[in-house]
């Protein structure tokens, strides 16, 4: 058979990939220079045409010469345009790229179909991306005009997603027709804005209009385009929460976006207005949210800790508490992560947010990439101090909160029982004992909430005053002559703190107090937003324990209490960490 009937026959029939599969089909051939020339074929026909000229790397001198010997005119139409678009990436031949931009241009003017669109539009924009590389401009408006042709035809059938993917074309490539483009895209929003179904499209539609203004360098139409784009999604948002759709997260997108657009664009007012609404929006938000609860059999956790704190001393008691607090290490953690990637994908893939009891968004974590996880420390630290906070309310919740009740509940102690933790202790700077004092007192009498303001700013000024002795500048100089305290992250990243301080207590304190995947409850407890219930919770009761067993490292008091003790030295091993 000759090779030109054989690759006409195979196109004609469709579904290429499953004829050219089968292993005899180039034996029908009757040459083997035909065969040869049929391999070469099969490779460029199974190619996509989105990218494949990047695809064909492997074809040897003698393959082109092959493809140079083709007559064109015999081979079908989407092999003509493929093997010209091939010889104009391997041999930059003028004459192909012309060839196959034409090819490509006549595969896009076929009748087109839910089924063949894509590949369509791909020919077309394949067609377009290699005539501005030969700047052949005519040939560019020949493709652009074909598009717009098509667009005038399917816009009035309302096929409003092929209409957005051919608008996005010719607006990138800056279409000279902008008022038939502004007229369509008019069109088509004033069809299907009240059509709720729609909404994603209407607001792509809005989305190309202000491209397409700004492509055109007028500002006015461009404010107003945002504006009324603005205006859109503050209806769809309010459409939503009056309909009870499901979809708040969608109407807060909505609304955060509009608050957004109507800053940037001289509607400060409005903005204000509408960021009120998303306030008011975000409070019900927690209440209509399905909750994930997972139960937790504690009983054989406390009923093991209170049989091991019998018989211990209240100052036993406190180290206990000290032995029972883990510190994690950051690569601990860094391993943990990865572990939990490897082993649920899911995490690979999705962003991770976070919302505060009124519904607003707090945290947005994006998933890490596995295989450059050392290239955006930052966002590798963000997954430990997460995984970290994790492990901190689990050990809040399941071990310390019993210790800390049997504490409560055997041992009538004062303030100044607490000495031996907090006097003579050379990590707390000179007249804070009393304070550090107090608010350890109220920690363990069950005052967390009292306690926890007043620990969280005196741990803080421990870090700058360990900063301070170890020779670092805590403080910055204004342009006025003034100084101000350095902020807390900028006092974790002094070298001379990092350098006299173990770096694994420094990273997680760092976490604790300063940072948004942690706890952050240093700036919880600035703006006044840290509650009894966040105080009380497993992460606030291990801040509190972090904070004594962070003193008990420098108190020779404490030490010679664990050196005393015998029970101490029984370690107690509590399995809590089970994935």
């Amino acid at each position: 058979m000759d090779i030109y009937e054989l690759l006409n026959k195979i196109v004609e029939q469709g579904n290429v990939e499953s004829i050219l599969g089968k292993d005899n089909i180039k034996e029908k051939l009757d040459t083997e220079c035909n065969k040869k020339l049929f391999e070469i074929c099969e490779k460029i026909l199974l190619l996509e045409t989105n990218g494949m000229i990047d695809d064909i790397e492997d074809l040897t001198e003698d393959d082109i010469e092959s493809l140079n010997s083709i007559e064109l005119d015999k081979v079908p139409l989407v092999l003509k345009a493929r093997i010209s678009d091939v010889l104009w990436k391997q041999k930059r031949n003028y004459q192909a790229a012309k060839n196959a931009i034409k090819a490509y241009l006549d595969l896009f003017n076929v009748p087109i179909s839910d089924n063949n669109k894509d590949e369509i539009l791909n020919f077309i924009k394949r067609a377009i991306s290699i005539s501005k590389q030969i700047n052949e401009k005519e040939l560019q408006g020949e493709c652009c005009n074909s598009m717009y042709a098509l667009l005038s035809k399917v816009y009035k059938n309302n096929k409003v997603r092929l209409s957005i993917q051919l608008l996005e074309i010719l607006i990138d490539y800056k279409y000279d027709k902008v008022p038939e483009i502004l007229r369509i895209i008019n069109e088509l929003i004033k069809n299907n804005r009240d059509d709720y179904s729609q909404n994603q499209n209407t607001e792509k539609l809005m989305e190309l209009k202000v491209k397409c203004c700004k492509n055109q360098k007028d500002f006015k139409e461009e404010q107003k385009a945002y504006l009324e784009l603005a205006n859109f999604l503050k209806e769809q948002a309010e459409y939503i929460i009056s309909n009870n759709t499901g979809k708040m997260i969608l109407a807060v997108r909505y609304l955060k976006k509009a608050i957004q657009i109507f800053r940037d664009n001289g509607a400060a007012k409005k903005a204000e207005r509408v960021h009120k609404r998303l306030v008011e929006i975000e409070k019900t938000i927690p209440e209509s949210m399905n909750t994930l609860s997972i139960d937790m059999d504690t009983k054989g956790l406390d009923i093991q800790i209170r049989e091991d704190m019998k018989g211990m001393s209240f100052e036993e008691c406190i180290m206990r508490v000290v032995q029972l607090t883990t510190f994690y290490t950051r690569d601990d953690i860094k391993q943990r992560v990865l572990e939990n990637n490897q082993q649920y994908l899911g995490k690979s893939f999705f962003v991770q947010n976070t919302m505060n009891s009124s519904g607003q968004l707090v945290l947005t974590l994006p998933p890490l990439d596995l295989q450059k996880i050392e290239e955006d420390l930052n966002l590798l630290n963000m997954h430990i101090f997460q995984e970290m906070l994790s492990l901190q309310m689990i050990v809040g919740d399941c071990i310390l909160k019993s210790a800390l009740c049997y504490i409560r509940e055997m041992y009538q102690f004062e303030e100044k029982d607490l000495d031996f933790l907090v006097v003579d202790n050379p990590i707390i700077p000179i007249g804070r004992e009393k304070i550090i004092r107090n608010a350890i007192y109220m920690f363990l009498k069950g005052q967390f909430y009292e306690s926890i303001h007043i620990l969280a700013p005196q741990i803080e000024n421990i870090f700058r005053d360990i900063a301070r002795e170890s020779g670092a500048l805590t403080v910055t100089l204004e342009y006025d002559g003034t100084s101000k305290e350095k902020v807390l992250s900028s006092i974790f990243e002094l070298p001379e703190l990092n350098d006299c301080y173990d770096n694994d207590i420094l990273f997680m304190f760092k976490g604790l107090l300063n940072e948004k995947s942690g706890a952050n409850i240093r700036n919880e407890v600035a703006h006044g937003l840290l509650d009894e219930c966040g105080a009380s919770s497993g992460v606030g009761l291990y801040f509190g324990c972090a904070i004594i067993k962070f003193l008990s490292y420098t108190s020779k008091k404490c030490q010679n209490v664990f050196i005393k003790s015998k029970k101490l030295k029984t370690d107690i091993k509590l399995d809590y960490t089970k994935k």
